[in-house]
């Protein structure tokens, strides 16, 4: 019996037929997440409408028509019948949501989206959570988002995110970088890294000029996030000091007026005229000194200020931050030269041209070393919104 089956083939099963199936239909993956992304972004905007319907956040509503007090899940007024929001001046509010309107640059991606894409230029991503029940929140969009100044400051050199602490984003924004419990909110996050290197309570943001300096003060410290550029320094920690320097070591870091002190003065007699040996070394190295100082005093006279040009024609801003700290904005035709910014710079700074340096901060340039020399047009030289540093006391070496 056990031989009889033996010549038998065994059954092979058939192979499954080849076919192809998708698990997750990825168009409308894209449908659903757009649509999401839309409606959070119509609850954020009924939100944050500043003469918003009063249970666009949550609470009882008023009714426009008799001003009956009703309940949040009311649909129409118990006294009078009349639809919720009904009978409402809606040009007035209008107007008044305009004036403090979410600033027109507000990035609409998400935020993932929105730090590969200042990766990829190489920019900060400047966040502002809000809220809409803190008034600080809406002085911001009407104040300071809109201010001329402070939006080409951010147009130029960030990529700008604002969301609410309810939208779904703002959220879990709030939840990973712990800024929930003060709102308004204020950061710089770094794309390649995600960190946020630098936050700020967005009430201290309240006025433009104060706003301004402290987005100028950023950008003096961090240089522009480029693949290229280092990350922003540690926090330094504390640590022991370094052991003082012993023998030889301790002898080369005295400083020299301990060295000069130790030093016999040379006697004035027969044969040693004065101002000879050490003595004669130290005065004529301040001599020296004196000839190096007045060598290096301002010559030329300073430039005479260039008209502005005004605001009703096409025109680039710039920043120039002075030596004494100053910060001053001016505008300028597409067309104006170098030697036109540089007049400015010298008036500005009662420095003459030539005895004065101006350089752009991210990345460090001197704008005297830019092709094409002082004939150059500001547009081509790329410094349009940027903020320029003026040195005085650099004087340009001829040959």
């Amino acid at each position: 019996v056990g031989n009889a089956g033996a010549g038998e083939e065994d059954e092979v099963r058939a192979p499954i037929a080849a076919f192809d199936d998708q698990i997750i239909n990825a168009d409308a993956e894209r449908r659903r997440m757009a649509e999401a992304i839309k409606a959070d972004a119509d609850a954020m905007g009924k939100r944050m409408s500043f003469d918003r319907a009063e249970d666009a956040v949550a609470g009882d509503w008023t009714c426009t028509k008799c001003g009956n007090k009703n309940f949040a899940k009311s649909r129409s007024c118990f006294k009078c019948g009349a639809a919720k929001g009904a009978g409402g001046d809606d040009k007035a509010a209008g107007a008044i949501n305009q004036l403090f309107k979410p600033p027109s640059y507000n990035q609409a991606s998400p935020f993932f989206q929105t730090i590969e894409k200042a990766k990829a230029e190489g920019k900060w991503v400047l966040v502002n959570i809000q809220q809409a029940d803190a008034f600080a929140s809406h002085t911001l969009n009407r104040d300071v988002w809109s201010d001329e100044t402070v939006t080409d400051l951010v147009e130029e050199n960030f990529l700008f995110w604002q969301r609410d602490n309810l939208s779904t984003e703002g959220e879990q924004f709030c939840r990973t970088y712990k800024c929930g419990g003060e709102l308004p909110h204020i950061c710089m996050i770094d794309p390649r890294t995600g960190r946020s290197v630098k936050s700020w309570l967005g009430s201290k943001w309240g006025k433009p000029h104060t706003a301004a300096e402290y987005i100028f003060e950023f950008m003096e410290r961090y240089p522009a996030p480029t693949a290229d550029a280092a990350g922003p320094p540690p926090k330094a920690s504390g640590g022991s000091a370094a052991p003082p320097a012993s023998g030889a070591t301790a002898a080369s870091a005295a400083p020299p007026q301990a060295e000069a002190a130790k030093t016999p003065a040379a006697p004035v007699g027969p044969g040693n005229v004065l101002g000879s040996g050490s003595s004669g070394s130290a005065v004529g190295a301040a001599a020296a000194a004196g000839d190096k100082a007045e060598d290096e005093k301002p010559q030329g006279e300073v430039a005479q200020m260039p008209e502005e040009p005004g605001t009703d024609v096409e025109h680039l801003k710039v920043s120039f931050r002075l030596p004494s700290g100053q910060r001053v904005m001016r505008r300028f035709r597409p067309a104006d030269t170098l030697e036109t910014l540089f007049a400015v710079a010298s008036a500005l700074s009662s420095c003459p041209p030539d005895d004065l340096d101006v350089s752009t901060q991210m990345p460090k340039r001197s704008l005297r070393d830019i092709d094409g020399g002082m004939a150059t047009t500001v547009k081509d030289a790329k410094v349009g919104g940027n903020m320029l540093v003026v040195e005085t006391g650099k004087r340009r070496r001829t040959a």
